[in-house]
């Protein structure tokens, strides 16, 4: 709460501010408005320099002359001067835009005190070909050609503006005949100035503009380290949009001329167009980040990414075009993207960004500032400081403004981050202490599950024993014969092929004994079924008396038939017990408790060495054909 309590007053602060400013700055608007001059200009053409002036402003007395064609040339003017229909410049100003004739322009310069040193200068530092023709007494006294057709070394003084020095008797005036041809603006202010005040106004005009770049470069340093710190782009965009204008600027009013590429024509031709189109690029990055335009309107959007395209691709193009054409274009799309820019400040503003206040007041200021600077060159205003200087002002005002917007866009930003973090950190103790409650709770759920599971696998381990039990049951009663006890024919096939594999591996005799009961069924016709399963249980186990090793092997193979797997045994070891079953079945009939049967065997025995692994099945075939015979 208390953090809220902070920001409201903040925005209230903040749109005190700006109230402030707007009042300020529209003061400022009053004050242009009111300096404005009654539109007119003046029939005398002749100029009167007196002892009082320091400067005179020449402009309100040219006249001028426009040659479309562009054919004529001094000779031609002066000697028709009389005939040609000259005309006096609108507005007190010789500002006529973007045209591609060639005007001339004619004054009389006279004096009326001391001599002194003057200096014609044409206030102007966008001027591709400008011809000063100085006549006096009917002759033609001097002739200057330069521009920025020429190198700046070329100029009659070093000035970044077109400054010649006037000598002449002062008793004779002087006729001065300007030509001027260029594919920018067409504008010629012309004025004189007295040797001291023209070094006295340089100075001034110099540490002004030194101030001026100077604060350029230090608020692009500065929010340079802070977009270092933040990684918030809109600060990168700020700097390289200041210094965009910085450049942009140094090269309109000539200083970049002068001191960075003084030799370099070419450059000098397309540099203001470049630097123009830098820097509305960078201006409309900023634009799109600063306010969000994605998020805020979508048709502002595009029509920003338009004027964004337009100026990238001008910047690497606009090189290779005509500086007539690539400065109209570029003053259209300023004109039109300086509409949707302020349409799409206000709507920001509107939707609640209150940092966009800070970019509405900082563009309408720029706007008005170049507005005041367009009036001034056209005529519309006098040549006071705050309408020659208007741009200046405004772009300082504006860039120390949008230099707020980003301080507060970053104050809120960082508020919102920290009643962000409150509220997470709020909402994670309250995560956390469910998330003790809900292990808690998992821990005693835990525990009571950890002693179902004990207790039911105990069961299971012991329901898993009992089944094991029962599975080793199976498997002895499916293995065993139902009568006589002893294994069946499934246990001895299966032994029968071990002992096999066993011999063969080992090298050792195997045999097969088969012992069979002869005239059985004869048993079971005279004495039953039962009488005859009871003397199949008594054999048995007397046969299991006498096959008595731990890896011998005794079954019953058929319904009166017994066979005995013995390893390792030799044909005298299985004679020997066919001679002990014998000789007991002789010895102790079978004993059915109300008679006696006498029983009689054929047995029949194979021994051999295994060769060859698998062919346990020969042994039992030659035990049964040993067992025939």
């Amino acid at each position: 709460m208390i953090l809220i309590k902070k920001i409201k007053k903040s925005i209230s602060d903040h749109s005190l501010f700006i109230g402030i400013v707007l009042n300020t700055f529209l003061g400022f608007i009053f004050l242009l408005t009111a300096a404005v001059p009654a539109v007119g200009g003046t029939t005398d053409s002749k100029v009167m320099l007196s002892d009082a002036s320091t400067r005179v402003n020449v402009s309100p007395y040219l006249q001028f002359y426009e040659d479309k064609q562009g054919q004529l040339g001094f000779s031609d003017i002066y000697e028709d001067r009389l005939a040609i229909p000259w005309q006096d410049v609108p507005n007190g100003m010789p500002s006529f835009g973007y045209s591609r004739s060639v005007y001339w322009f004619y004054a009389e310069i006279a004096s009326q005190g001391d001599a002194r040193q003057w200096y014609l200068n044409v206030n102007n530092t966008q001027i591709r070909a400008l011809d000063l023709y100085i006549v006096e007494k009917g002759r033609v006294q001097k002739v200057y050609q330069t521009g920025d057709r020429f190198e700046f070394s070329g100029r009659p003084l070093t000035y970044r503006s077109f400054l010649f020095p006037l000598e002449w008797e002062k008793t004779q005036p002087l006729e001065v005949l300007i030509r001027v041809q260029t594919p920018y603006p067409i504008r010629v202010p012309v004025s004189i100035v007295e040797q001291t005040e023209l070094l006295e106004s340089s100075v001034q005009i110099e540490l002004a503009y030194g101030l001026f770049f100077g604060f350029l470069i230090v608020m692009a340093v500065y929010n340079f380290f802070i977009f270092l710190g933040t990684r918030e782009f809109a600060y990168l965009f700020y700097v390289l949009f200041t210094l965009s204008s910085a450049m942009f600027m140094s090269a309109e009013q000539g200083f970049a001329f002068q001191y960075l590429w003084p030799s370099s024509i070419y450059w000098q031709h397309q540099a203001v167009g470049i630097f123009a189109s830098m820097t509305m690029f960078f201006a409309g990055l900023f634009v799109v980040e600063f306010l969000r335009l994605k998020e805020l309107q979508r048709t502002l959007y595009y029509l920003a990414m338009s004027a964004i395209l337009y100026s990238a691709v001008m910047v690497f193009v606009g090189g290779f075009v005509d500086a007539y054409y690539v400065q109209q274009s570029n003053s259209i799309v300023v004109l039109v993207a300086s509409v949707f820019i302020m349409l799409s400040g206000l709507l920001a503003w509107r939707r609640g960004q209150k940092e966009a206040g800070y970019f509405v007041v900082a563009w309408f200021i720029y706007v008005v500032g170049v507005s005041g600077m367009l009036f001034y060159r056209i005529g519309f205003l006098p040549a006071v400081f705050v309408a020659k200087y208007s741009m200046e002002i405004g772009a300082v005002l504006e860039l120390s403004l949008l230099s707020f917007a980003l301080a507060d866009k970053l104050n809120r930003k960082r508020n919102a981050q920290s009643i962000a973090a409150q509220q997470a950190k709020h909402t994670e103790a309250k995560v956390l202490a469910d998330q003790a409650f809900a292990l808690e709770r998992e821990r005693i759920s835990n525990e009571r599950l950890a002693k179902n599971i004990k207790k039911r696998t105990e069961r299971l381990h012991q329901a898993l024993a009992e089944l094991s039990q029962m599975n080793h049951r199976l498997e002895e009663i499916n293995t065993v014969d139902a009568v006589t006890g002893l294994k069946n024919q499934v246990s001895f096939t299966q032994r029968l092929q071990e002992e096999w594999d066993r011999a063969y591996r080992e090298q050792a005799p195997v045999a097969l004994l088969l012992v069979s009961i002869e005239r059985f069924d004869a048993i079971g016709d005279c004495y039953g079924y039962v009488a005859a399963d009871e003397s199949l249980k008594m054999i048995g186990q007397m046969l299991r008396s006498l096959v008595t090793r731990p890896a011998d092997l005794l079954a019953r193979l058929e319904v009166a038939q017994f066979a005995a797997v013995l390893p390792n045994t030799d044909k005298d070891g299985v004679e020997h017990l066919v001679r002990e079953i014998n000789s007991r079945l002789k010895a102790e009939p079978i004993n059915l408790g109300v008679c006696c049967i006498s029983v009689s065997v054929a047995c029949g025995a194979s021994v051999v060495v295994p060769q060859q692994s698998g062919e346990s099945n020969w042994l039992l075939t030659d035990a049964r054909d040993q067992l025939v015979s």
